[in-house]
């Protein structure tokens, strides 16, 4: 996973630790997707959006937005469904 102002997050055991560090209990998280373009090339795909989120770290504060767009490449898995083998995400923080 790629995200803009942070180092690549290298195993699924990083990413989640920086997922669950944004989710804790009290903290509400959105997120909203607009899919501009998927397109498959054989066993591969890719899936161009544009995302937003809003996360409020503790009750009462002001929310953290942050807006971009994401690219993801995914790859067909032996039983028929899709993986994500790499995505790269633009959002910027907004504000900052």
């Amino acid at each position: 996973m790629l995200i803009a102002g942070l180092p690549p997050f290298r195993s699924r055991k990083e990413y989640a630790a920086f997922v669950l560090g944004a989710v804790k209990p009290g903290r509400k998280f959105k997120v909203s997707i607009d899919i501009r373009e998927i397109a498959v090339h054989g066993d591969w795909a890719h899936v161009w959006a544009r995302e937003r989120s809003e996360v409020v770290r503790e009750p009462g504060t002001p929310p953290i937005r942050a807006s971009g767009d994401s690219l993801n490449v995914l790859r067909r898995a032996p039983g028929g469904g899709w993986l994500v083998a790499i995505a790269s995400n633009m959002m910027a923080m907004e504000g900052v």
